[in-house]
């Protein structure tokens, strides 16, 4: 709430569009990822009222401040931000014709508090965050054409079936599968996000330019429910941080993750008044913007369409909708929408191995509210010849939890503070105890079977595979 409240009262003073940006910067970590962070705490707690109090305060510095970003923009007639570089041709010096050896992790809507985040996460990395411009209107069609290597080819737009439908090289780059093919042809290698995470040791064909793709769950999580985003964007977060130590251990020294556009959260009770676009004005109607004539003389707010010059892009102010939308949009000029996230992760590139893991109980059966754990580095055979190993063995940071399985199969922690715990292990540190206490509001009955998770927290493999199964054997 302090903070908002004074974010509130600098918004006011913002002078032009690159001010109130830069001001949207400096407070994405602790604003804007706090908000999210308040939201998932809340509602793991059960405590509604921390919620609103929260999404409240929020509020009053956000639409602050998109105002003032909008009336700046609006006044200078276009859609760019002095100092602040648009995505293609940044992209285009800083990633497609970057030297040596690199991969490009392209997500859908990564807003640039959820790009710091990661950056946190990647504790040992060397991580930079740039704030990039995306490209008007900020929807996925659009974004992930502007994220490719483009050059001085020209792209083209149109609008067919209630979409827009951008060309480049005669090729319709709403579709991802030509997309693909765009990158191909310049020399990447895609692959999908899922089967880079299915194995743990690289391809040895992976070329110079790695594209991990297919990464869109925060985009699909906002748009069925804004509530999925709350509960679910750590888990992502954490994913993304996974996948990039992977990739700098399969011997890419640079990971890049790019993304097309950023979302708007906000609570559905605050949301600002809709502005009236008539369907025929446009000659594409959406919530956060709309295609029409360039040449039309309309009440609206417009800016050129730089890959079409017979349309405009129309736009509500500042957080404002067209027709009405859930709290979680995105195709509009706000901040969060615009102002999209570009992060570099320097990492080693060498190939390691990590030492195995041992995971002992006492027993499997329970007769208390807690479980003694024991880890240590796995015994290894001696090598034949008595031959060094090629490569050093590394530690571990693991995480440690209890879970009960509910009836849809989601796990739940039991545990005192609700999450896992967490302990590092190395190949000559000999091995650890801890005892996992459980929270007390958990009532457990004779027969019910929990299970021990022990997880590197990096890579996410699993000690034993499948977990230890721990069972009850009274009521407690």
């Amino acid at each position: 709430m302090d903070a908002c409240k004074k974010a509130a009262a600098a918004a006011k003073t913002a002078q032009g569009a690159a001010d109130a940006a830069a001001q949207y910067v400096r407070n994405a970590a602790e604003i804007e990822w706090g908000h999210v962070s308040l939201l998932r705490a809340a509602e793991e707690e059960g405590l509604p009222a921390a919620a609103r109090v929260a999404n409240r305060a929020y509020a009053s510095y956000t639409l602050a401040l998109n105002d003032r970003f909008f009336a700046a923009m609006a006044a200078s007639g276009t859609p760019e931000v002095p100092g602040m570089p648009p995505v293609t041709e940044h992209l285009w010096q800083t990633v497609w014709t970057a030297k040596g050896r690199r991969a490009v992790v392209v997500v859908d809507a990564l807003r640039y508090d959820c790009a710091m985040a990661v950056r946190d996460a990647l504790r040992g990395c060397k991580v930079d965050v740039e704030p990039v411009r995306a490209m008007l209107p900020t929807v996925t069609s659009i974004g992930m054409t502007a994220l490719l290597p483009i050059g001085s080819r020209s792209v083209t737009a149109s609008v067919a079936g209630n979409a827009i439908h951008p060309r480049l090289d005669n090729s319709d780059t709403s579709v991802r599968d030509n997309r693909l093919a765009v990158m191909k042809a310049f020399g990447a290698d895609c692959r999908d996000i899922a089967e880079i995470e299915a194995v743990s040791n690289p391809d040895p064909a992976l070329a110079e330019i790695l594209v991990v793709v297919d990464h869109d769950e925060v985009d699909s999580l906002g748009h069925g429910e804004a509530d999925n985003i709350v509960r679910h964007v750590q888990l992502e977060i954490d994913r993304l941080a996974r996948l990039v130590r992977k990739l700098h251990r399969w011997g890419y020294p640079t990971v890049h993750i790019v993304t097309d556009h950023g979302f708007i959260l906000l609570d559905e009770s605050r949301l600002p008044d809709e502005i009236r676009c008539d369907k025929d004005w446009c000659l594409l109607l959406k919530e956060r913007f709309a295609l029409v004539p360039r040449n039309a003389d309309l009440p609206l707010v417009r800016f050129p369409f730089a890959w079409n010059e017979a349309m405009a892009v129309a736009v509500p102010p500042g957080l404002a909708f067209f027709k009405a939308e859930k709290s979680f949009s995105h195709g509009g000029a706000a901040l969060q929408e615009m102002v999209i996230p570009h992060l570099t992760s320097h990492g080693e590139a060498v190939q390691e191995k990590r030492i195995e893991v041992e995971v002992l109980i006492p027993a499997a059966e329970l007769q208390r509210t807690a479980v003694k754990v024991v880890l240590r580095p796995a015994s290894k055979p001696p090598s034949k010849g008595g031959q060094m190993a090629l490569f050093a063995e590394r530690g571990r940071t693991l995480s440690v939890d209890v879970v009960a399985r509910e009836p849809d199969g989601a796990a739940r922690s039991v545990l005192a503070g609700r999450q896992p715990k967490e302990l590092r292990l190395e190949a000559d540190g000999g091995e650890q105890s801890l005892t996992l206490f459980f929270h007390s509001a958990e009532r457990f009955t004779k027969g019910e079977v929990l299970e021990l998770d022990v997880r590197d927290d990096e890579t996410s493999e699993q000690f034993p595979p499948g977990g230890i199964k721990l069972t009850i054997v009274r009521d407690m």
